[in-house]
């Protein structure tokens, strides 16, 4: 298995999208440029007693993915077998594992495409229940640009196992080290609502049982509309969506939450703002009381929410002072920690 698994290269193109693209060369692309290599490690199991059937699927879809590196590059050498498609009769992957599209990159490749045509076809398998219809396995963002220049769609049909297919998908976007923390989280439940073993769901991550058993917890707490409202959020990883789960399940914060993403200003935000104004907003503040001059003004109000402490100049009371601290605030440091010694 484990020369199979080294000619194992991947499902994707990703890489190779922002390159202009040129119809005359597809039938001479590499193998090297067809599978871009990725982690092929099967996740170690119990090695007592039997393999059980589901492990004995994920292993063979692993197994078989091992030999789609020479039959893509037999087919790509042979040209003919490079046939051109409808973009129509391709349907998307039922599993999703996307919260939002890049648009800026997405914009590039279809720049790329529309100017220079398709250069690296996309993978689909014919569809297990509709007849003259296909499944796209890898190529998406191809396919969805192709779609909307309303161009043929250059691909290579082979026939893949579901396991397979959606193994494909999972090293497709870990290959590219694409996919953002919660989207590995709903990517690993969509997989288990579709009824996938856990040893498909690690294979497709590219996680060992742990993780998978983590992703999939942390899944199940956190409410479908929130993830969806918030979107990527790369910047966050899982300690922070931990918190977030963690906020949600306190008193009153869950309907807290579904108002703040409905708002206007929340949705036009980027995602990792989202999320930071969701967390800010849940976590539990308390007033630390207020600083008052001399004359009885209010100059500042001091709130504490977890580990951190806010002081809220008021604008309208002393703008000059609010401008003031915030250009001096490392001499003011250097004071403090003066004062300390």
């Amino acid at each position: 298995m484990s020369k199979q698994l080294s000619r194992l290269k991947g499902y994707m193109a990703n890489r190779l999208e922002a390159k202009p693209e040129s119809p005359t060369e597809v039938a001479t692309a590499s193998t090297s440029e067809f599978f871009p290599s990725i982690a092929t490690t099967i996740p170690e199991q119990p090695r007592q007693g039997a393999v059980p059937p589901s492990l004995r699927t994920m292993k063979d879809a692993v197994t078989r993915l091992g030999t789609i590196a020479d039959e893509a590059q037999a087919l790509i050498a042979a040209g003919d077998k490079v046939i051109e498609i409808d973009p129509e009769v391709i349907e998307d992957s039922s599993i999703t594992d996307r919260l939002e599209v890049d648009q800026l990159k997405y914009q590039e490749l279809l720049e790329s495409i529309k100017a220079g045509g398709q250069r690296i076809p996309i993978l689909v398998r014919p569809h297990p229940t509709k007849n003259d219809t296909y499944e796209i396995a890898y190529g998406r963002r191809r396919l969805r640009a192709l779609r909307e220049l309303k161009r043929k769609v250059r691909a290579i049909v082979l026939d893949l196992s579901d396991e397979e297919l959606v193994i494909a998908q999972g090293q497709e976007n870990s290959a590219r080290l694409d996919l953002t923390f919660i989207e590995k989280v709903m990517f690993a439940v969509a997989l288990d609502d579709h009824e996938y073993s856990r040893e498909t769901i690690e294979a497709a991550l590219t996680v060992d049982r742990t993780m998978a058993a983590r992703l999939l917890t942390l899944g199940r707490r956190l409410p479908l509309e929130v993830i969806k409202a918030v979107g990527p959020a790369p910047k966050a990883g899982r300690p922070r969506w931990v918190q977030l789960a963690d906020l949600l399940e306190k008193d009153g914060n869950r309907k807290r939450a579904q108002k703040l993403i409905s708002a206007r200003e929340f949705v036009s935000a980027d995602t990792d703002t989202r999320f930071m104004r969701l967390i800010d907003s849940l976590i539990e503040k308390t007033d630390a009381g207020s600083w008052v001059e001399h004359s009885g003004r209010r100059i500042a109000r001091v709130e504490k929410a977890g580990s951190k402490v806010k002081i809220i100049v008021d604008a309208k009371q002393e703008v000059q002072f609010a401008e003031y601290l915030s250009t001096n605030l490392h001499e003011i440091y250097q004071q403090f920690q003066s004062a300390k010694t």
